[in-house]
Formats: C-alpha cells, sequence, structure tokens
C-alpha cells in the first residue's frame, strides 16, 4: 500500500511541479519537475527518476542532456549560465580507480585545502589548475519538493519535512561536463 501512495504521490508531483512555458531553461532560480529528467536533442524527456529508479545518470545513456541543455563534453561555465549557483557546493575527491589511489587522496586533500574558501562560481576559473590532478571534481545542490513546489536548499527552513529531495551533481574533468546524476530520495 505504501508503494502504491508513494508512486501516487510522485505522480501528482510530476502534474504539479512543472515549469512555465514561458521560463523555460532561462530562469536559473528555479527548480522544476522537468530538471529532474533527461532529453533528447529534440527536447523530448526520454529518461526520468521513478520509485524504482532512483538515480539516473548521463553516462548511462548516450545522446541525452538535461532539461536546460547541459550535456556531457559542454564547457563546465555552462553550469553557471544555466543554474543558479547560490546552493551548490564543490567536492575535490580522491580517484579510487586510480593508479595510485593513495597518491589521489593525498591530492585531492591538499586541493581541498587550498581551495576552502573559494565560492563554488569562483572555483569555475580554478578548474583548468587542477585538471592535471588524478581527482574527481563535482558540483552538487540539493532540490526539495514539497506541496507540489520546489525550493532551493537554502529556502527550506525544515530539510526533514518535505515529499521528494534530489541531488543533483555535475562532475568536470579537464572543464568540461564529465556526468550528471540525479538522484531521487524521500
Amino acid at each position: 500500500m505504501k508503494r502504491i501512495e508513494a508512486i501516487l504521490l510522485l505522480a501528482i508531483a510530476l502534474c504539479l511541479g512543472g515549469c512555465q512555458k514561458d521560463s523555460r531553461r532561462e530562469d536559473v532560480n528555479n527548480w522544476c519537475m522537468e530538471d529532474m529528467k533527461f532529453y533528447d536533442y529534440e527536447g523530448k524527456p526520454v529518461w526520468e527518476l521513478t520509485i524504482d529508479n532512483r538515480e539516473i545518470s548521463l553516462r548511462d545513456k548516450a545522446g541525452l542532456q538535461t532539461y536546460r541543455g547541459v550535456k556531457i563534453g559542454d564547457d563546465a561555465k555552462e553550469i553557471l549560465s544555466q543554474y543558479n549557483m547560490d546552493d551548490f557546493r564543490y567536492r575535490i575527491a580522491g580517484n579510487f580507480d586510480s593508479k595510485d589511489s593513495s597518491k589521489s587522496h593525498d591530492e585531492a586533500e591538499a586541493l581541498t585545502e587550498q581551495y576552502k574558501d573559494v565560492t563554488p562560481e569562483e572555483m569555475l576559473g580554478h578548474l583548468a589548475e587542477i585538471s592535471g590532478f588524478d581527482v574527481i571534481f563535482s558540483y552538487s545542490t540539493e532540490v526539495y519538493l514539497l506541496d507540489g513546489k520546489f525550493y532551493r536548499l537554502s529556502e527550506m527552513e525544515d530539510t526533514e519535512n518535505y515529499d521528494y529531495g534530489f541531488w543533483i551533481q555535475f562532475y568536470i574533468k579537464d572543464e568540461k561536463i564529465d556526468n550528471v546524476k540525479i538522484t531521487l530520495w524521500g
């Protein structure tokens, strides 16, 4: 029974949580349900989150893009032009797939310390400096759906009470978008 209720709630959210037709891709401040899907190059939705499929990744299916047109291989600055970065964080992590993962983790720790006071928006200007290191760099943000409306993390007074939460991650490699993942929880 709980599963049916969850599916119905997600279906209602899909209907109520849509973007305004006038603001498609132009409104970097607001999130909408369309942002939680991937699209083909004609702008048709192809892959979306479901209760049974709680994570989607551009790397998993070729030829897709985000609702706002961001795709693998785009310049990382495309994030700045398409999304409000006020609620984004960045992370520099060690690469477990590295030939020398210990060195990679040490490099990630040193770079994290070096850039600890740099804002996510400013970090876009430093990506060339870290591209030679064997680390994983990502931007992420959380978005919450409550009563059919989307809220950025900074807009939430209580992050314990919401209908659904979404975690959006942009992976960057050599100053280019390397992957986009969207995860559903709640």
